[in-house]
């Protein structure tokens, strides 16, 4: 009689025809003890051209405890999943269907990926997406900025940063980090950044997904810069482990880019 292990080798064998047949071809990204820099470093790209299909669910219930996370864009993942772990980035790599079928036809930053986010046994493989590359940074809360204002800024504040395998806060002026994430709108909230302009419009708030960052756990108040420029602040930072593992954050845009 099969075990459970010759069950889920028969299971990734299966996906890995299904993936090879209607996937588009992906490099992999991991975080290992090595790991310096970006995320998306060359250093840690773990293979290429690997054959994954994304597909779109509405819940995820039967495959994690608990139903799809509100805002945030989630995949089952269709590949033979057996040599790939949890956080680990597919960016997409197609040489044919890029600009134009999976991206807009004109120059973007923006990324075409997804993150690994549970691959449990005899389970679906279940993924976040991530569009867009970001800084992080934690603003001092001792004092006024070394300008004088009491408002933290991006550029007096403590960046992100890869090192060793690790994330942590480096100094003032060091080069942070880019960081995969997934950003979608939510409705507008809270307050008028000024209450007396008429038509003046609440703040935007925003859902955003950021994969596992060893070592460093996100906190409210942090400040996200993307990749062409728009910051925000972190309002609600929520870190999981365990089932559907990553950062959920909501997010309120302080500027433009």
């Amino acid at each position: 009689m099969a075990d459970w292990a010759d069950i889920q080798e028969r299971i990734d064998g299966g996906r890995g025809k299904a993936g090879d047949v209607l996937g588009m071809p992906h490099d992999v990204y991991r975080i290992v003890a090595g790991s310096n820099g970006d995320f998306l470093a060359a250093g840690n790209k773990l293979s290429t051209q690997m054959n994954l299909y994304w597909k779109a669910v509405k819940e995820v219930k039967g495959s994690q405890e608990g139903d799809t996370k509100r805002g945030f864009s989630i995949y089952e993942l269709v590949a033979d999943m057996s040599g790939y772990k949890v956080g680990d980035l597919f960016l997409n790599a197609d040489p044919i269907y890029q600009a134009g079928n999976v991206k807009v036809n004109f120059s973007s930053t923006d990324i075409v990926g997804i993150c690994l986010a549970s691959n449990a046994p005899e389970h679906k493989a279940i993924g976040v997406r991530c569009n867009k590359v970001a800084k992080v940074y934690r603003p001092s809360a001792t004092g006024p900025s070394v300008d004088g204002y009491w408002t933290p800024t991006v550029e007096n504040a403590a960046p992100l940063r890869l090192v060793s395998g690790s994330f942590g806060l480096g100094t003032v002026g060091q080069t942070p980090a880019l960081v995969p994430m997934g950003i979608q709108p939510l409705s507008p909230s809270g307050e008028k950044a000024v209450d007396d302009v008429p038509g003046m419009a609440r703040k935007s708030n925003f859902a955003c997904y950021m994969p596992p960052l060893p070592g460093f756990t996100l906190a409210e108040g942090d400040r996200v810069e993307d990749n062409i420029g728009c910051i925000y602040s972190v309002i609600v930072s929520y870190r999981q482990d365990t089932g559907m593992a990553g950062n959920f954050l909501v997010l309120e845009k302080e500027s433009n880019g």
